[in-house]
């Protein structure tokens, strides 16, 4: 897997060559609908997989206004690989619930 970093900091503190690129993805909060998460406070987190990166996850969160704040920051090469995955595929964001000691893919 490349190199990905989960980080308040800056690219200068990455060692990001001149030959590539910072992608950063911020994940900030969610609103969560009480019609789906019915009753208690649900508690969840999200995770993201992006190129050849290992999957990033946010911390878990109690509430229906869920603040992840997760800043993911990924290492690129702009080669024809990389260009190629832009144009042919999406950034999907998966939402997770836990419960107890078990998790379920919810959105």
């Amino acid at each position: 897997a490349a190199p990905s970093v989960i980080s308040e900091s800056d690219a200068s503190e990455l060692n990001v060559r001149e030959d590539e690129n910072l992608f950063e993805l911020h994940v900030l909060a969610a609103e969560l609908a009480r019609d789906f998460f019915p009753g208690t406070a649900p508690r969840t987190f999200v995770t993201v997989d992006f190129y050849q990166h290992e999957s990033q996850a946010t911390a878990m969160v109690d509430g229906h206004a869920a603040l992840y704040d997760l800043l993911a920051q990924f290492i690129v090469s702009a080669d024809d690989l990389f260009l190629h995955y832009l144009r042919t595929h999406s950034l999907s964001l998966e939402l997770h619930q836990a419960r107890a000691t078990e998790e379920t893919l919810v959105a």
